[in-house]
């Protein structure tokens, strides 16, 4: 994507959208820091759990990916142009094209979890209310190996490793 590292891209993406975030909070809030509300998507119950329909839209993600990538043509030349796409270019794939298209689409699945912060678990929107997660999903990725199978358990891995240190910090 724009010849730069796919990191270094994702990494700027992510201080991108920690600016994007709050200049948005300003012109349509209107306000620094955080909004008085935001609307948010009721739970619903499975059994004793409560569950957020942002839940089911992450499985439904991981499936639809995982069917794309491992069970389409457009998924295996994704694949292709990965992340040496001099193959690719032999058999005449557009790789920038393909890379520019997996950086959206990347980006937009980033924007569910965003929003499940803000719509589904709080209720508001406070600047920078993320909490620098976009770099464990990076690093998510890169412990998974890039493979979507994987990706997930590394990204739990982190996220319970981030309960539990809240945990311990209320504790003591």
């Amino acid at each position: 994507f724009l010849g730069i590292n796919q990191l270094v891209g994702s990494i700027a993406l992510n201080l991108l959208a920690v600016g994007a975030t709050g200049f948005l909070l300003n012109h349509i809030f209107g306000t620094y820091g955080a909004s008085l509300s935001a609307p948010s998507l009721a739970s619903f119950q499975i059994g004793s759990f409560s569950v957020s329909p942002f839940v089911l839209i992450a499985c439904a993600l991981l499936a639809l990916l995982w069917v794309f990538l491992y069970k389409t043509r457009y998924g295996l030349r994704l694949r292709a142009a990965g992340e040496d796409g001099d193959a690719a270019v032999a058999l005449g794939v557009n790789v920038k094209k393909i890379r520019f298209y997996a950086v959206v689409a990347s980006g937009c699945i980033a924007a569910v979890g965003g929003a499940y912060i803000s719509l589904g678990e709080t209720g508001l929107f406070v600047e920078n209310m993320t909490n620098g997660r976009g770099y464990l999903a990076v690093a998510g990725l890169l412990c998974g190996s890039w493979r979507p199978v994987l990706v997930p358990w590394f990204s739990l891995l982190f996220g319970f490793a981030t309960a539990l240190s809240e945990y311990f910090h209320v504790l003591f």
